[in-house]
């Protein structure tokens, strides 16, 4: 199968919002209370430009990959999508693994100490997924009331 990555802009990111799976929904809406898909595409195109998506083989936008700063030592890695998942996610994680692993390590990225991704408790998959990317689990938090596990990839 044939996953395409392309630099997120608005009307790809505005797609998988408003097409997240299930599970994604949950755990995007219980950090972004808001609940409002055009304006957290609008948060994640114009906060970074470390921002890519990929499209199913049918050329539809399928999953978007963020990584944002607050302005300390961690990126926030945020990962959105569709129901499309199953035919992307290994495409997603060679993605990773290839390029964005790599780039992370590179002297452009010394400010940065780690990556951090928080998922809601319960998203297994997920939480399978982080783990064969590299990541271990960090801690449990609580955001907006709901319980969630802290991943993260160090240096």
């Amino acid at each position: 199968m044939l996953v395409r990555f392309a630099t997120l802009n608005l009307p790809a990111c505005e797609y998988v919002l408003i097409h997240l799976r299930a599970s994604d929904a949950a755990e995007a809406w219980a950090v972004h209370v808001h609940g409002n898909p055009l304006r957290l595409a609008r948060e994640l195109v114009y906060s970074t430009d470390l921002a890519w998506y990929c499209t199913c083989p049918e050329g539809r936008p399928a999953a978007v990959l963020a990584l944002t700063s607050d302005g300390g030592p961690s990126l926030q890695a945020s990962v959105f999508a569709t129901d499309e998942w199953p035919r992307v996610v290994l495409g997603m994680t060679r993605f990773i693994r290839q390029r964005i692993g790599p780039m992370l390590l590179g002297p452009a990225f010394n400010a940065f100490d780690r990556v951090q991704a928080d998922s809601i408790a319960g998203h297994t998959e997920a939480h399978r997924w982080m783990a064969a990317i590299g990541a271990r689990p960090e801690g449990r938090e609580t955001i907006n009331g709901h319980e969630f596990i802290r991943f993260v990839w160090s240096r």
